[in-house]
């Protein structure tokens, strides 16, 4: 997936994943954004998993169903370009599962053919990522 697909990249492309995402959005004390502005995408996965968050910060009891609603708005307003993810990727996500999820490894995979940089809270993605591709957890 080249990135010529992103129209009007402007400085580093930057892959975010749910973990840095919800933190961003649900803290007040909001986690720090890499130094340089540039471009976020994100596999398309990345919807899926911010509705299960916020349906588990609703469940817990740490938000309500309108506060959530409200995040949702926020989601849709952010400048992300959302990629659908190909078989090719399917089949490099399966390869990588002896070290990630699926799911996050669909965030590398996609970082990856990018030259992106992920951006992440997750510790344990991050540790394991940055043998693959530069990694920024704001930490």
């Amino acid at each position: 997936m080249p990135e010529n697909l992103l129209p009007n990249p402007k400085g580093p492309i930057y892959v975010i994943d749910n973990s840095f995402l919800v933190d961003y959005l649900v803290n007040e004390n909001r986690p720090e954004l890499p130094p340089e502005p540039g471009t976020w995408i994100a596999p398309d996965l990345l919807q899926l998993e911010f509705i299960s968050a916020l349906r588990s910060l609703i469940l817990s009891g740490a938000m309500t169903e309108e506060e959530s609603l409200n995040l949702l708005d926020d989601f849709f307003g952010i400048s992300l370009f959302l990629f659908p993810t190909t078989k090719e990727q399917l089949l490099r996500c399966l390869t990588l599962s002896h070290r990630f999820t699926v799911y996050d490894a669909a965030y590398v995979v996609l970082a990856r053919e990018m030259n992106a940089t992920l951006v992440t809270h997750d510790l344990r993605l991050a540790r394991e990522a940055e043998k693959l591709v530069e990694v920024f957890t704001g930490e």
